[in-house]
């Protein structure tokens, strides 16, 4: 346990353990991926012209589910954030300011015209996912900060772009 921990954060001591094994197949795994791409994804499209946003949508979608198998798709992302959990001396629930700046940076916008019916639902189903997040953790370490979210319906991490 690092510096003051709370009921329902065992999923960061788990990140911290990870990171400190140089698991990055095991954080990988605690990450809520789809949750935490569908912002980046859906945010793009509308610079994509309608009759190709089906296909950048189905690749997205589709990275963002392989991303729960594999590390290589996701190193990129993780190693800032494993370094901070790697050098982990404290772990707080964000402040209110911190948290509403997380929380607002993960919500999924509104998809444009363009994609098929099922594309459209997994967004609405992503938006809806992301607007139930409430928690944000901020973990400060030797290497910096990182504020962390938990989905509560996977109670998987959700990471900020």
């Amino acid at each position: 346990m690092i510096g003051r921990m709370t009921a329902g954060v065992d999923i960061i001591d788990a990140a911290i353990a990870a990171a400190r094994a140089r698991d990055l197949d095991r954080l990988r795994e605690l990450v809520d991926w789809p949750l935490t791409g569908a912002v980046t994804i859906a945010s793009g499209l509308p610079g994509i012209r309608e009759r190709d946003r089906a296909a950048a949508a189905a690749s997205g979608l589709r990275d963002l589910a392989e991303a729960q198998q594999r590390t290589d798709l996701v190193g990129e992302a993780l190693l800032p954030v494993a370094t901070v959990l790697l050098g982990a001396q404290d772990v707080q629930p964000a402040a209110p300011a911190e948290r509403a700046a997380a929380v607002a940076a993960i919500q999924v916008p509104e998809v444009p015209p363009g994609l098929t019916p099922d594309q459209t639902a997994q967004f609405d189903r992503l938006r809806a996912r992301a607007a139930q997040v409430t928690e944000a953790y901020v973990v400060r370490g030797s290497e910096g900060t990182a504020t962390l979210l938990r989905a509560p319906d996977t109670g998987r991490l959700v990471l900020l772009d």
